[in-house]
C-alpha cells in the first residue's frame, strides 16, 4: 500500500492531477501496509558471492544484515554455489567463483558464458 501511495502523491505534485486505481478499495484494505524486504524475495547467491569476494574469511551466516535474510535462504545459497563450483567444501571462493563475482549477470547465466568462453563456444553462448 506505501508504494500505491506514494505514487498517488505524484498525481497532483506539480499541478491539479488524478490518480487512477485499477482495484477496489476492498482489494486495496487487504494489501500489506508495506512490502517485505528486498533481502526476503530474492535468491542470495549473488550476495554470497559478493561477500566472499570482498571478504574471503567471512561467513555469509553471520554477516550484520540490517534487515536479515531467513538462514534456509542462505545456507541454501551457500550449498547451491558449492554444488556449481564457486564454493569449495570449506565455502572458500574457488576462480570460477571470483570469477562469477565479477560479472552483473546471476549464478547460472555467469557460469553458462564462463564455460561457453574457456570451451571457445562465446559465439553461441551469447545468442542464449
Amino acid at each position: 500500500r506505501a508504494s500505491a501511495d506514494q505514487r498517488k502523491g505524484r498525481a497532483g505534485r506539480t499541478g491539479p492531477g488524478v490518480c487512477f486505481r485499477l482495484y477496489s478499495e476492498g482489494e486495496f484494505s487487504r494489501w500489506a501496509a508495506f512490502s517485505p524486504p528486498e533481502v526476503h524475495l530474492t535468491e542470495l547467491t549473488s550476495v554470497v558471492l559478493e561477500l566472499k569476494a570482498l571478504r574471503p574469511h567471512l561467513d555469509p551466516t553471520h554477516f550484520p544484515f540490517i534487515e536479515p535474510p531467513h538462514a534456509g535462504a542462505l545456507q541454501g545459497s551457500v550449498e547451491t554455489l558449492k554444488q556449481h563450483g564457486a564454493l569449495d567444501l570449506s565455502g572458500n571462493l574457488t576462480a570460477l567463483g571470483w570469477a562469477l563475482s565479477l560479472l552483473p549477470v546471476g549464478l547460472h547465466v555467469g557460469k553458462m558464458l564462463i564455460l561457453g568462453s574457456l570451451f571457445h563456444l562465446a559465439p553461441p553462448t551469447i545468442t542464449m
